[in-house]
């Protein structure tokens, strides 16, 4: 693989998983589960997957049976 392939392919990992922490960000804010703007900020400097259980019950087994991402 060139050098420039696997540029391009990192890149669209760290998109991918950019574009996710900001609508884990706006899922958590629609749906009440952080209300202050520090709420905001902290859970902005959190890893990805704190994100991801902020944003989506994951005890929720309906939500979990219809992901793949649990199962990894």
């Amino acid at each position: 693989m060139s050098q420039n392939a696997s540029w391009v392919a990192l890149a669209a990992i760290d998109a991918f998983f950019a574009w996710t922490e900001h609508i884990f960000i706006h899922l958590a804010i629609l749906q009440g589960r952080i209300t202050t703007g520090e709420e905001v900020a902290t859970l902005a400097e959190s890893e990805w997957k704190v994100k991801l259980k902020c944003a989506v019950d994951i005890t929720d087994k309906v939500a979990k049976s219809t992901s793949t991402i649990w199962s990894r």
